[in-house]
């Protein structure tokens, strides 16, 4: 039996190994010649797997409602299911997987550790969720790269949100539809699908992109009374930005997540 006040080999361990994961978080921060700072953690964001498989650290999950355990309220989280966030915003696991069904904690950020797709990562690209993965990739404006993290393999720091300059996209027109879905953060807005031909300089990897969604929020040129099929062709341009959410439950001063908006578009030949 240990007595007492002796500082033995197993407190040893568990000191060392509660460092350790402070450190891997950010909790702890050294800075040579001064120390260690300590930065105070904010309040943990308690998560529930929903999704049918284990998560793995630094994984992107998309919240899908809450529910109540143990007399603690928990975030529902599952595998992304698309990668604009109109089904639930983004969240990122911590350092420890989550087993099926199990509870952990999550980081909202606006700086966390994603896991990526093993796409290269260059400070101030945008990223986006893989829908059905935990990973990220290359592409969207909900994510900014800060940089990779050699923590563990194909882990990178990045913002959750778009960089401090403003992106801009001259886009195509590849598709068209009017979103009828009251649970939808979008809800009521024009969807154009789009092919990126001149992506701002801070935007610079999205040139040639396709799939990328824009939201009308104003007519502008568009009369109301144009056909999805009439627009397909025409170029336009568009800014990121967030709004109020459009959908049913949302309260005064909910956002959407960050996404292109419509800005202009070229009139019919």
């Amino acid at each position: 039996m240990d007595r007492p006040g002796v500082y033995t080999a197993d407190t040893a361990r568990i000191v060392l190994e509660t460092v350790r994961y402070l450190r891997a978080n950010g909790f702890v921060v050294p800075r040579p010649g001064r120390g260690s700072q300590f930065v105070p953690p904010e309040a943990p964001i308690y998560v529930r797997n929903d999704s049918g498989a284990e998560i793995p650290p630094f994984a992107c999950m998309q919240t899908s409602g809450a529910v109540d355990a143990g007399g603690q309220n928990y975030i529902k989280v599952v595998k992304p299911v698309d990668d604009t966030g109109a089904a639930g915003r983004y969240l990122f696991n911590s350092i420890a997987p989550i087993e099926i069904g199990g509870y952990g904690v999550a980081y909202a950020g606006p700086l966390v550790r994603m896991l990526t797709d093993g796409s290269t990562v260059t400070c101030g690209d945008s990223w986006q969720p893989v829908v059905g993965s935990w990973s990220v990739t290359t592409g969207g404006s909900l994510f900014t790269a800060a940089g990779a993290d050699d923590i563990d393999t194909n882990i990178m720091r990045a913002f959750i949100g778009a960089s401090g300059g403003m992106g801009r996209i001259e886009f195509e027109v590849t598709s068209a539809t009017t979103i009828s879905d009251s649970g939808s953060p979008y809800d009521g807005m024009r969807e154009l699908t789009v092919t990126v031909v001149g992506p701002s300089c801070n935007r610079a990897s999205m040139l040639g992109e396709t799939g990328v969604k824009v939201y009308e929020h104003v007519p502008l040129c568009l009369t109301g009374d144009e056909t999805d099929e009439a627009l397909v062709g025409r170029k336009g341009w568009a800014f990121e930005g967030v709004f109020q959410d459009q959908s049913a439950e949302a309260e005064a001063g909910d956002l959407t997540p960050c996404h292109w908006v419509l800005d202009g578009i070229c009139c019919p030949p």
